[in-house]
């Protein structure tokens, strides 16, 4: 069951990216960025096979998933901005986020402040888990702060291997 989900969600990526080029990087990597469960491991290595196959530029791959995140993490943070707490007591189930998550990162952004958001962006799981539950959270870091932090993890999830 779950290798049939992944490769539904594998096919569709790929058809996506080769219908649309760098369109389909943009829109897929910012659907991934708002914590919608959409593989950047999955998009941003099929962009590179074709950057392999000289079908796109790596320069215009990296640039292209880089706005993607920026413009998913906008749309994440504007929703925790604007949702906040009541958002994901509401409809944190439908995107796996439960009141103690929420509590748990709440939690790990006091301790360790708004650098966490540069560290948690460069790590897979975390990436997605501490940053989303947190900016919903609505969590107090001024907006340009976050996504300069960001910036470099938006750039790791673009190139890496």
């Amino acid at each position: 069951m779950i290798a049939d989900l992944l490769s539904l969600v594998s096919s569709f990526i790929v058809n996506i990216i080769s219908t649309l080029g760098y369109p389909g990087i943009t829109v897929l990597m910012a659907l991934e960025s708002t914590c919608i469960p959409i593989p950047s491991e999955i998009i941003m290595p099929f962009s590179g096979y074709l950057v392999f196959l000289e079908k796109l530029s790596f320069f215009s791959v990296v640039l292209w998933g880089t706005i993607g995140n920026l413009i998913g993490s906008i749309i994440a943070y504007l929703a925790g901005f604007y949702g906040g707490r009541p958002l994901i007591k509401k409809y944190g189930r439908y995107i796996f986020i439960s009141e103690g998550e929420l509590a748990h990162a709440q939690d790990w952004f006091e301790k360790y402040g708004s650098v966490s958001v540069l560290f948690s962006r460069m790590l897979p799981v975390v990436r997605t888990r501490r940053r989303d539950a947190a900016r919903r959270a609505a969590i107090s870091l001024p907006m340009i702060t976050s996504f300069l932090r960001s910036a470099p993890g938006f750039m790791k999830i673009a190139v890496r291997p």
